[in-house]
């Protein structure tokens, strides 16, 4: 429960307010009482939230310092991963556990769990969407994949930042016009690593288009982006 939770790391304004609002739940008491207790437990929680967040962040630092070397096991892997979903073979769920015991940083590891997820629900056309998306993040030797187009095939060793981030944006176009949320996904890896740049403030008016599943006006909005890039 969030009263026992709360009480285990030591959060006690959360664990008194969710005790009185238990309290008030099981005596089935008025709903304006439940009402303000609920919004009291909310807020001793969103403190509390904002109190550890910094263990998190830090975390989140020393995981990136480890990036370059914990992404080897997908560069080895890449190659028989990506034969193996373009041929619709489950057996890429095998390698798919292998990398997973392995720790990545944020931006690998949200699409891993993507790529995961799409083969788990046998969506292997989505998982090479996101395959796709993964091989922006890694070393691969460009010439490893000739078949593919550009933007896929494109890596961080032979594109520079400005480079990099064109080719990402159409990359997230082409997503969108596919109607595919995972353009979210790309868009908020630009706005990540270029936070508070007029290019970042633009990306999150488009992301805000594809939250409502304005799929349209958001691809409308790329490419009046790209064309002025």
């Amino acid at each position: 429960t969030l009263k026992g939770n709360a009480g285990n790391i030591g959060a006690q304004a959360v664990e008194h307010c969710a005790a009185k609002l238990e309290l008030a739940c099981e005596q089935e008491d008025e709903h304006e009482i439940i009402t303000t207790l609920l919004s009291q437990t909310q807020l001793a929680l969103l403190t509390a939230l904002d109190d550890i967040r910094p263990l998190f962040e830090q975390n989140d630092i020393e995981a990136s310092t480890s990036a370059l070397s914990s992404v080897q096991p997908i560069v080895d892997q890449f190659d028989t991963l990506e034969q193996l979903i373009l041929n619709f073979d489950t057996e890429a769920q095998g390698i798919l556990n292998q990398l997973c015991e392995h720790q990545y940083q944020r931006n690998v590891q949200v699409i891993i769990d993507r790529i995961v997820s799409d083969v788990e629900n046998y969506d292997f056309d989505s998982a090479q969407k996101h395959l796709d998306e993964l091989r922006f993040e890694l070393p691969l030797d460009p010439g490893s994949n000739d078949n593919k187009t550009t933007v896929s095939s494109a890596t961080i060793e032979s594109l520079g930042p400005d480079e990099k981030t064109l080719a990402l944006l159409q990359l997230a176009s082409d997503r969108m016009v596919d109607y595919d949320t995972g353009a979210i996904e790309i868009l908020t890896g630009i706005i990540d690593k270029a936070p508070n740049t007029d290019l970042s403030k633009q990306l999150v008016e488009i992301a805000k288009l594809l939250d409502g599943y304005d799929f349209d006006a958001a691809a409308a909005a790329i490419k009046g982006l790209l064309l002025t890039k």
